[in-house]
């Protein structure tokens, strides 16, 4: 089941999935997409303007490590205590996984910084970036799943005036992190 939910600057995506086949679901996700390439006030095809935080610090995207694979716009990554990108076998199959594990989050400030998109999941399992279509993903995770059993996660998307600092305070009591 979704359901989609708008707010005045966020929309939340609530998706839950039940496992109606036999056999057991492992590390079940979706692969949720916020694509900005027709949106020319928060499009950053360089990755200049990408945020994500990990070790307590905020960090440009193009700062974190990187695995370059045959798609080199293309970038995922694990996220702070949950399984490994590596071991997801859709993610991993990118080829663009490197050892590096964020907050489960991604933003794009605008080019004067006083506002900023950003996808937030609950639980989230993995985080994904395409420079060639300015988009962010935080992949929900719904974890392992019996057969028969219904698994939940949240997504939020925002579409905010403020400081990347502002925002993240915000979205840190929003999401109960």
């Amino acid at each position: 089941m979704l359901t989609i939910t708008p707010g005045i600057d966020t929309v939340d995506i609530h998706i839950a999935v039940t496992n109606q086949s036999t056999r057991i679901w492992a590390n079940s996700l979706a692969f949720t997409c916020f694509n900005c390439r027709e949106a020319p006030s928060v499009a950053d095809f360089e990755c200049a303007r990408h945020w994500a935080r990990s070790g307590q610090q905020f960090k440009r995207l193009t700062e974190v490590r990187r695995r370059f694979s045959a798609r080199p716009t293309v970038q995922a990554y694990s996220v702070e205590g949950a399984t490994p990108a590596t071991q997801l076998p859709f993610i991993n199959a990118f080829q663009a996984t490197p050892d590096a594990a964020l907050e489960g989050w991604l933003a794009i400030q605008t080019p004067f910084g006083s506002r900023l998109a950003a996808v937030v999941s609950k639980p989230a399992s993995f985080l994904f970036q395409n420079m060639e279509y300015s988009c962010i993903h935080a992949g929900p995770s719904f974890g392992t799943l019996q057969p028969g059993q219904t698994g939940q996660a949240r997504t939020r998307i925002y579409l905010v005036r403020a400081s990347l600092d502002a925002w993240y305070l915000r979205m840190r009591a929003e999401m109960g992190l």
